[in-house]
């Protein structure tokens, strides 16, 4: 990771000493000024992950003005269950159907069969 991630032009930190000031300063000076260069930079980091966080949660949460994705998703499965329910009504009506069709042939043909045979006996 660079030295200077999450750095904004606008920090109040400079990012390095000058040479003729860090040599009048102590180690604990130093210390201390790369902790605070370090604190402003997690907090400019920070802000920037907030800013992120926001436009995310405004387009994923609260859908800024339209449905947000999450009800959007939660639609499109309603319509994809509600198509499939309809799909295995009419799916088992026409099995259904076309069962009730060849058991009523094969009812027809063996009452008629008899009947077919003596007209075909009959001179």
């Amino acid at each position: 990771m660079p030295e200077n991630y999450g750095r904004r032009k606008d920090d109040v930190m400079p990012d390095d000493l000058t040479p003729d000031v860090l040599n009048n300063l102590t180690d604990s000076q130093k210390v201390h000024i790369k902790l605070l260069q370090n604190m402003n930079s997690i907090n400019t980091l920070l802000n920037e992950i907030n800013h992120d966080v926001a436009i995310h949660n405004r387009i994923l949460i609260t859908g800024n003005g339209e449905p947000s994705l999450q009800e959007r998703v939660r639609n499109i499965k309603d319509y994809i269950d509600a198509q499939k329910y309809w799909w295995r009504f009419i799916g088992g009506a026409l099995i259904m159907q076309t069962i009730t069709l060849f058991v009523s042939l094969i009812v027809a043909v063996a009452q008629f069969l008899p009947l077919l045979k003596r007209l075909a006996d009959q001179p």
